[in-house]
C-alpha cells in the first residue's frame, strides 16, 4: 500500500483541483450565455411579428399601465416602491375621471355628483413571477397593507411571467450578463399578450427594454441598483474579466437608451446611470419612507448614549465598525449617561435572521462583541415587527449607519424621522441626499468613514446640551419629511404624466 504524504505531488494536485473554479457550474452558465446569444435575433423577429399581430387589441387598452414587478408579494424596499406607485396612479386616475382637485377629493367623500362609483378604477396590469405562490389581487392588497400600511384597491389585473427569477442575478458565473440576456425572454412574454403600452419597471429588469421598445412598448424604469463593473487585478485573468465587464456595460448601455423617463432612487444611482448609459441624467425620485408615522413620537429626551443600528446581517453593512466604535466610545458614553441620571448605554442591533449565511454572520459578530468586552451592553433584536422597530427608534438617542456606497439608505431617513441623532457613512445616498447640507446651513447629522470618526461622533453627540440636541433633531425631522410617501407619489405621477409620449399612453 502506498501512503501519500502532504508534500507529494499527488496531494498538491488535489489541492490545486480543489481550489479551481466549479468547472461544471462554469460550463452550465457558459452554455446558457451561448444559447441566449444565439436566439437573440429570433426573439427580435418574433417581437416585431407580435407587434403587428396584436396592435389592434392593444390599441383598445392604450391607457393601461403595465407594472413589471414579478416579486410583488414580497416585503422589501422595491415592493414598497411598487405598491406606492400603484396607489398613486389609482388616485391620479380617479381624480382625473372625477374632474376634481386632490384637496376636493380628500374632503368631499360620499357619492355626490361627479364622484366615481366604487367599481371605477385605474387600468393597471401587474406582472408576477409564475414560480411565486398564486395570489389574487385581494390577497396582494392585504399583503401590501400588512407589510407597508399601504391601502391599494384590488381592481387591477395580473399576469404571470416564467423564468423571472433568472433576472435577479445570483448566477455563479456571468451573473450580470445572464441577468440582462434573460430579460429578453421576459420581453418576449410581455409582447405576447399583456394589454397596454407603458411598462413601469420597479423590479429592475433592464434586459427587457430594447425588445419592449421594438415591440411598441414604452419601458419606464425606476432603478434601485445599477449594474456596475467590479475592480480587477492587473493580471491576465483580470484583463479577461475587464473584457467581460466591457461587454456587460455595452449591453447595459443599450438597455438604458431604450428606456423613456428613467427614474433613479438617489443622486448616487443617477450619477452612475448617466455615466454608463451615456444619456441625460435620470430623474431622481427618492423612495417613499413612512416619515409621517415616525414623527408622531416627538423629540423628547432619550437615555444618553442609547445607540441603535438597523441593517441586514451582511458583510457590506459593516456591523463590526459599529460594534468597535461603540466599544471604544462606551466609557465616555457611560460618563455622560451617569451625569444625566440615565441607565448605562446600550447598542441595540436590529436585523432579520432567516438564512444560514445570516446565522453565520451573527455568530461572527457575537464573538467580536465578546472579544471587545461589551457583551452586557449589546442587545440583539432579531426579526422585529414594524411596531417593535418603531418603538426602539423612538427611544434611542443615536443611530448608526455604516454601509459604504449605500445607493440611498432609507433607514437613515427613518432615523431622522424618529428623532434620533444620525451618524452615517460618508458616501452614497446618505452623503449626497439624506444628510447633504448646503453651504452655510446647519447640519442634520454626522458623516464618518473610520471607526475613530464614528467613536468621536457618538461621544460628541452624547455630550450635546438638551437645547442643541433638540435643534438637531428638529432639523433632521424636517429633512426626513422631504422623503415622505406624499412626495414620492406626487413625483412618480409627475414623471409618468409629464412626458408627452407617456401621457398619450396613460390618458388622464
Amino acid at each position: 500500500m502506498v501512503i501519500m504524504t502532504e508534500d507529494t505531488s499527488y496531494t498538491g494536485l488535489l489541492q490545486a483541483l480543489y481550489e479551481m473554479p466549479d468547472l461544471i457550474g462554469l460550463a452550465l452558465c457558459g452554455v446558457q450565455v451561448c444559447v441566449l446569444l444565439v436566439v437573440q435575433p429570433l426573439l427580435w423577429v418574433l417581437v416585431v411579428l407580435l407587434r403587428f399581430l396584436l396592435s389592434p387589441f392593444r390599441s383598445l387598452h392604450s391607457d393601461t399601465l403595465v407594472v413589471l414587478h414579478p416579486w410583488a408579494a414580497e416585503a422589501g424596499g422595491g415592493e414598497r416602491v411598487m405598491w406606492q406607485a400603484v396607489r398613486a396612479f389609482q388616485q391620479h386616475h380617479r381624480r382625473g375621471q372625477a374632474g376634481i382637485e386632490p384637496e376636493a377629493e380628500r374632503e368631499g367623500g360620499g357619492e355626490g355628483e361627479g364622484m366615481i362609483p366604487s367599481h371605477s378604477s385605474a387600468p393597471i396590469h401587474i406582472l408576477l413571477d409564475a414560480a411565486s405562490p398564486s395570489l389574487s389581487p385581494r390577497q396582494l392588497c392585504d399583503n401590501a397593507l400588512v407589510a407597508f400600511g399601504i391601502e391599494v384597491e384590488p381592481s387591477f389585473s395580473t399576469g404571470t411571467l416564467h423564468m423571472a427569477e433568472h433576472t435577479r442575478g445570483g448566477h455563479k458565473y456571468f451573473s450580470s450578463l445572464l441577468q440582462l440576456l434573460y430579460g429578453s425572454l421576459i420581453a418576449l412574454q410581455i409582447a405576447a399578450w399583456p394589454p397596454g403600452a407603458a411598462i413601469l419597471d420597479t423590479a429592475g429588469i433592464p434586459g427587457s427594454y430594447p425588445l419592449l421598445k421594438l415591440g411598441g412598448f414604452t419601458p419606464i424604469p425606476y432603478v434601485h441598483f445599477p449594474i456596475l463593473p467590479s475592480p480587477h487585478a492587473a493580471s491576465l485573468l483580470g484583463r479577461v474579466a475587464g473584457v467581460y465587464d466591457w461587454l456587460v456595460a455595452r449591453r447595459y448601455r443599450q438597455c438604458g437608451r431604450a428606456a423613456l423617463c428613467p427614474m433613479a432612487n438617489s443622486t448616487w444611482t443617477a450619477r452612475h446611470l448617466k455615466r454608463i448609459w451615456k444619456t441625460k441624467s435620470p430623474t431622481v425620485l427618492y423612495p417613499p419612507c413612512p416619515s409621517e408615522s415616525l414623527t408622531e413620537g416627538g423629540t423628547s429626551p432619550r437615555p444618553k448614549g442609547s445607540v441603535v443600528m438597523v441593517g441586514h446581517l451582511r458583510p457590506d453593512k459593516r456591523h463590526q465598525t459599529a460594534i468597535a466604535a461603540f466599544a471604544a466610545a462606551y466609557p465616555s458614553l457611560a460618563d455622560h449617561a451617569e451625569r444625566a441620571g440615565d441607565p448605562a448605554p446600550t447598542l441595540t442591533l436590529i436585523a432579520p435572521l432567516r438564512s444560514e449565511a445570516e446565522r453565520d454572520r451573527l455568530e461572527y459578530l457575537t464573538s467580536l462583541i465578546d472579544e471587545l468586552g461589551v457583551t452586557d451592553r449589546v442587545v440583539w433584536q432579531l426579526n422585529s415587527t414594524s411596531e417593535e422597530l418603531r418603538s426602539v427608534l423612538l427611544s434611542s438617542d443615536i443611530a448608526l449607519h455604516c454601509m459604504e456606497d449605500e445607493h440611498f439608505g432609507i433607514v437613515c431617513v427613518e432615523y431622522l424621522a424618529a428623532g434620533c441623532m444620525c451618524v452615517c457613512n460618508n458616501s452614497g445616498g446618505p452623503r449626497d441626499d439624506i444628510l447633504h447640507t448646503p453651504e452655510g446651513a446647519e447640519p442634520v447629522g454626522s458623516l464618518c468613514t473610520t471607526v475613530e470618526e464614528y467613536t468621536e461622533a457618538m461621544v460628541r453627540l452624547a455630550g450635546l446640551e438638551e437645547g442643541e440636541r433638540e435643534a438637531l433633531c428638529v432639523r433632521g425631522r424636517e429633512r426626513a419629511m422631504q422623503f415622505g410617501e406624499a412626495a414620492f407619489e406626487g413625483g412618480i405621477v409627475a414623471a409618468l404624466t409629464g412626458s408627452e409620449e407617456v401621457s398619450k399612453r396613460l390618458r388622464d
